[in-house]
């Protein structure tokens, strides 16, 4: 259900809070991976997340975090655009756009553009990411430096889906519309 809506089951001041308390979730996250206080990332998932070959649970999270985020010096995150549909009081889903960018140990950097499809669950008053797939638009740098120390095929952004094409609905407009030969002419600067 679209939030917010005063005729479906959840209070719309309830449904409200709930989005406000989501939407903080990417917020924290951002911050606390940039600070690298993988434990308090670990906290913002439920206790039994799926973190693939990892594991599951928040040690997963902390092994997770803790091989991908040594592989690169400084990180900026910015976290954006962050739409949240609430399914039931307990259970949302959302998708919430990233920047970033990447020191790598060589001091060189590297820039990304992505967006965060979340599923949320509300366990014990608290909202806690149950479930995050990262989609790609671009990353500026494919290159790993020297110093990568886990399996290095984890970064290999090519074998991700990328956006826009992994939305249908891109799909779907494409399949209805032509590209056009030239773009508008106002849009021409010479």
């Amino acid at each position: 259900m679209n939030i917010p809506d005063t005729s479906a089951d959840v209070d719309p001041i309830a449904a409200a809070a709930a989005i406000v308390h989501i939407q903080q979730l990417a917020i924290r996250y951002a911050v606390k991976v940039d600070q690298r206080d993988i434990a308090a990332v670990a906290a913002l998932y439920t206790p039994d997340i799926d973190c693939g070959h990892w594991g599951r649970g928040r040690d997963a999270v902390i092994k997770m975090y803790g091989e991908n985020d040594s592989t690169m010096a400084v990180s900026i995150h910015q976290v954006t655009n962050h739409l949240v549909d609430l399914v039931d009081a307990d259970h949302a889903t959302g998708v919430v756009y990233l920047l970033a960018e990447h020191q790598q140990h060589d001091g060189s950097w590297a820039r990304l553009a992505g967006a965060y499809h979340d599923n949320y669950e509300c366990r014990n008053g608290q909202w806690l990411i149950a479930k995050r797939r990262l989609l790609f638009w671009y990353r500026d740098s494919d290159t790993l430096p020297s110093t990568v120390k886990r399996d290095t095929t984890y970064r290999v952004f090519a074998k991700w889906p990328t956006l826009p094409e992994a939305w249908p609905s891109w799909t779907q407009f494409w399949s209805e519309h032509e590209v056009p030969a030239r773009p508008h002419a106002s849009l021409d600067r010479r």
